[in-house]
């Protein structure tokens, strides 16, 4: 049996559940951090206008099953200047996306600001 949960907040999440995982959903969340250690990151990423750049960025994410809430891409001339948000990841999670970003071929700058769930 499979069953689909939906959160819809500023963002939407999509967690799917079968018999076998849910014993492992209480480690997994263990894995992530606890409530208080979760924030929100946004990375700040300046990089060479390369279609691939903004694809690889997002790939960082998915291996890490990160959803981000918000992306904005911008062109200028032969750079891309990239602004992703993402909410949830711990302090420690946000800085290693920031250094695996930041060593992408192409990406110049990475920015990493964190900030604490209230």
């Amino acid at each position: 049996m499979v069953t689909f949960s939906i959160k819809s907040e500023l963002s939407e999440r999509i967690e799917i559940f079968d018999d076998a995982s849910v014993g492992n959903l209480h480690s997994n969340r263990q894995l992530l951090g606890s409530p208080e250690q979760m924030g929100q990151a946004r990375w700040r990423v300046s990089g060479e206008s390369n279609a691939q750049l903004p694809l690889k960025l997002l790939g960082t994410l998915a291996q890490r099953d990160e959803i981000p809430r918000h992306v904005s891409i911008c062109q200028m001339q032969d750079m891309l200047d990239l602004v992703i948000i993402v909410d949830g990841p711990t302090q420690d999670s946000a800085r290693i996306i920031g250094e695996k970003m930041h060593s992408i071929v192409g990406v110049k700058s990475v920015e990493t600001i964190w900030t604490p769930h209230e």
